[in-house]
């Protein structure tokens, strides 16, 4: 998941932008990921992905991996929004919302393609494994792991304006081939301090961080 080229102009053209100022914003990851979904989902026209990071009062851009990528998000782009969000102006005058990212921790077992010298089953383990809960992604696997590749992916889904379903932290399984489908998905209250799958050649448990103070879920 790259940035694009629509993306990157987006973001740097800020010729009509006011200069630099102040503003308070919390360090940590940021993404409009909730935003780009509903939008999609709504056939209503959705603004470009958009990850960031800051920290130490600078602004960088990011992929769902964390990696860094080519992109300028300016301070004089970002408003205030709600608790653990904030607004991006982006040139064409639209306004995205970006959700505060909470840290989350993995650990992930995946079954190896070929069985242990008795003929059981062997497993490929990886704890420690970072992402956050607003889209982020991590790929484990591959290599000379004997595993296949697993993507993880963990979103703290609040519905769309009209629905009546609760919020929910939601864990994914993608494989790297197939980027954007699920192969399947678990889901827990938006609170809870754990979220874990068993996919029986795949198994993953994710701790989360709980929400900083104010950032409880709310509708859009």
């Amino acid at each position: 998941m790259r940035i694009s080229v629509g993306l990157l102009a987006l973001l740097t053209s800020s010729a009509a932008m006011a200069g630099e100022r102040s503003l308070p914003i919390a360090p940590g990851t940021y993404s409009n990921e909730e935003q780009v979904y509903f939008d999609k989902e709504a056939n209503r026209s959705a603004p470009p992905s958009v990850f960031i990071q800051i920290m130490d009062g600078k602004i960088s851009t990011i992929d769902a991996f964390g990696k860094p990528v080519s992109g300028n998000v300016r301070m004089a782009q970002l408003s205030p929004g709600l608790a653990g969000r904030i607004n991006l102006r982006l040139p064409d005058g639209r306004n995205t919302e970006l959700r505060k990212a909470r840290p989350v921790s993995c650990w992930i077992a995946i079954r190896k393609d070929k069985p242990k010298a008795d003929g059981s089953e062997d497993w490929f383990y990886q704890s420690g494994v970072m992402l956050h809960d607003q889209g982020g992604r991590a790929e484990v696997g591959g290599d000379d792991t004997g595993a296949q590749r697993v993507i993880i992916r963990l979103r703290n889904v609040t519905w769309d304006v009209g629905s009546t379903n609760k919020p929910v932290v939601t864990l994914y399984v993608h494989k790297p081939e197939n980027p954007d489908h699920a192969e399947a998905y678990a889901w827990a209250a938006p609170d809870s301090a754990r979220v874990g799958i068993n996919l029986r050649w795949v198994q993953t448990g994710c701790s989360i961080d709980p929400p900083t103070a104010g950032a409880k879920a709310s509708r859009r």
